[in-house]
């Protein structure tokens, strides 16, 4: 019979596992067999179980090492088990790739250039809802106030007016524009905006607005040519 529990209280084992070289195995694993359960080391090869006081076997495994099998006897008090693994030499047979036709890349990419034209034209018009954001973060330099000091039985501060100020002063740290629009197009280049919503904040000089008929661009043409940016 190779396990015997006492049903006294738990006891622990723990340790290192290391390699011929004595370092650490990282990630090893650490199993016992009676209970169908077990560890892992941790990066520096530690371990550490809690079992009740008997008799165990465990195994310790490692990817490059071989299996460790051994039986240890728990009693009264902690134990102490070092494990050294050795390496595993098996080598893997040489596997030799050879390409028995010519890349089949190269035939895809020939069919696309052969359709290229029919993609092109294949939306001849659309109609789509389009939402526009762009922001610049301003760092400006706050400038010194002095501010009287308010009798502490005056009027409470009004919470909405003080989140409001905050709004307007975050505002004029920003240059934004926020758009919401339908944009229509027409094959080959024809693009119309309604807008719905429009709202700008700060200065847009530096800020990159797309104008829809130069900021097209289709990856079916060999050369792409952003006039917008």
């Amino acid at each position: 019979m190779s396990f015997l529990a006492t049903g006294s209280m738990a006891q622990s084992i723990g340790g290192h596992v290391v390699d011929e070289n004595n370092d650490p195995v990282p990630f090893a694993n650490v199993f016992v067999r009676e209970l169908n359960t077990g560890t892992a080391t941790d990066s520096r090869g530690r371990y550490f179980l809690t079992l009740d006081a008997g008799i165990y076997n465990l195994a310790v495994s490692a990817v490059g090492f071989q299996t460790q099998a051994f039986q240890i006897i728990l009693r009264d008090k902690p134990l102490v088990k070092n494990i050294t693994l050795k390496a595993s030499h098996t080598e893997l047979d040489e596997v030799v790739v050879k390409a028995s036709r010519r890349d089949p890349a190269f035939e895809i990419i020939q069919r696309v250039v052969e359709t290229k034209e029919k993609y092109i034209k294949q939306t001849s018009s659309s109609r789509t809802q389009v939402y526009v954001r762009a922001m610049e973060t301003v760092d400006k330099k706050k400038k010194a106030t002095v501010t009287e000091d308010i009798d502490k039985k005056g009027p409470p501060i009004d919470p909405f007016e003080e989140a409001k100020k905050k709004e307007e002063q975050r505002l004029r740290q920003i240059n934004l524009v926020e758009m919401q629009l339908t944009l229509n197009y027409q094959y080959p280049d024809k693009y119309k905006e309604e807008r719905t919503g429009y709202k700008a904040y700060g200065q847009k000089d530096g800020l990159y607005i797309p104008i829809f008929s130069e900021a097209d661009f289709n990856f079916y043409y060999n050369l792409v040519d952003m006039k917008g940016i």
